[in-house]
């Protein structure tokens, strides 16, 4: 199996650390320095909110490991009564029903139902978004209390969002474009793209052709996570990116458009799947090709870690924080929001988790893999 050593993974994070100098969170759009570029090193009075013990050489906080962005705010999550969901319904509407939504939405379901509710999901076939508005009409219809959106862009649908916050019902989200009349939660995922690029960027010695499997123009984050590549990319003149849209976010349909890429452009040095289901599908390619190229991916899904295990070819993840943002985060806030409290932290910004980057060989060789490692909750301003 591939497998990032020491000498390796020191010098991700140093790249990692140069990167990030120049590009600080979502709202900071400095450029990006050229990768042989030096940045001289600061004096750190305070560790940074959620840093490890181990800063990078300039004093920022290491986000590819769990730190949060210099400059964030933390976010405390609220710790209510959870008795009050005792009769209450919960409504779901996901993009789409996989394994790694699953993860999210079962975990919900199940804070919800073990205190009393009920829960009603829907989803909407990763295409079909003219069901988005029937849905949540639906739900409105049938008089559910809280509503939880996973992966669906807001942007156009303020209107019916607002008639939910004006009837005293938590709307919540993950995963998509937000608006302020919703309370979203996120991951950091133009910084979790960056430092994707990095990774590739030092894995093929700064030059090489990439492909990027994503669905940018369908899900606002998976278009965050691609413009914090590029970033990255602008600054590898002798990297070259191609970018194919599998459209459906089925591994399948990502298996597919990476085997007919692999046909035009055998030479392919390494591919980065926009999410859990498009880099399991890239793998899943590789593995019929005849290629040294390597995947990897974001999202931190159990079937990520079993590719992982498969093959030779997955080579990293950023888990973000999908299976938190389900609880404890979502389950409390909605929780708290019903007793009649606000949502934590300012209004109309997302709440981000941290994320960590996983490379196969902390991945073990066989059994379940759990990254666990606590998440700390921010804002970005701006």
């Amino acid at each position: 199996m591939r497998r990032v050593g020491l000498v390796r993974v020191l010098g991700i994070l140093l790249m990692i650390a140069l990167i990030a100098a120049a590009c600080g969170d979502d709202s900071d759009d400095t450029a990006v320095p050229e990768p042989a570029a030096e940045q001289p090193a600061e004096e750190s009075t305070e560790e940074p909110p959620g840093a490890p013990e181990d800063e990078q050489a300039d004093g920022l906080p290491d986000t590819a490991f769990g730190a949060v962005p210099e400059g964030a705010t933390v976010v405390e999550l609220p710790d209510p009564d959870f008795s009050v969901f005792e009769g209450t319904t919960l409504g779901i509407i996901s993009v789409v029903t996989t394994p790694g939504t699953l993860r999210l939405t079962d975990r919900l379901t199940a804070c919800v139902e073990s205190n009393g509710g009920s829960v009603d999901y829907q989803d909407i076939g990763g295409i079909n978004f003219d069901q988005v508005q029937p849905i949540l009409e639906g739900f409105q219809a049938a008089g559910v209390d809280v509503v939880f959106n996973l992966g669906i862009d807001m942007v156009g649908r303020e209107a019916i969002a607002n008639e939910f916050a004006n009837a005293g019902v938590p709307f919540l989200m993950f995963g998509a474009v937000a608006i302020p009349e919703v309370v979203a939660f996120d991951a950091n995922q133009k910084e979790n793209g960056r430092i994707l690029a990095s990774l590739v960027a030092k894995e093929i010695g700064g030059s090489g052709d990439v492909l990027i499997v994503n669905s940018g123009p369908l899900n606002g984050a998976l278009a965050d996570r691609e413009t914090g590549m590029e970033e990255v990319f602008a600054n590898f003149p002798d990297i070259t990116t191609t970018t194919v849209d599998p459209q459906d976010f089925t591994i399948e349909t990502a298996q597919a458009v990476t085997e007919t890429a692999f046909q035009a452009n055998p030479g392919y040095a390494a591919v980065i799947g926009g999410f859990s289901n498009y880099g399991i599908g890239v793998s899943l390619a590789l593995d019929t090709l005849d290629t040294d190229a390597f995947v990897v991916t974001a999202d931190g899904s159990d079937e990520e870690y079993d590719q992982m295990q498969a093959t030779d070819n997955f080579l990293a993840t950023m888990d973000d924080p999908h299976r938190y943002v389900a609880d404890p985060a979502a389950c409390t806030v909605a929780a708290s929001m019903l007793a009649g409290n606000p949502p934590p932290g300012a209004p109309g910004i997302p709440i981000i988790g941290s994320s960590i980057l996983v490379t196969n060989d902390e991945v073990p060789a066989e059994g379940d893999f759990l990254e666990s490692t606590p998440r700390t909750w921010y804002q970005l301003s701006g």
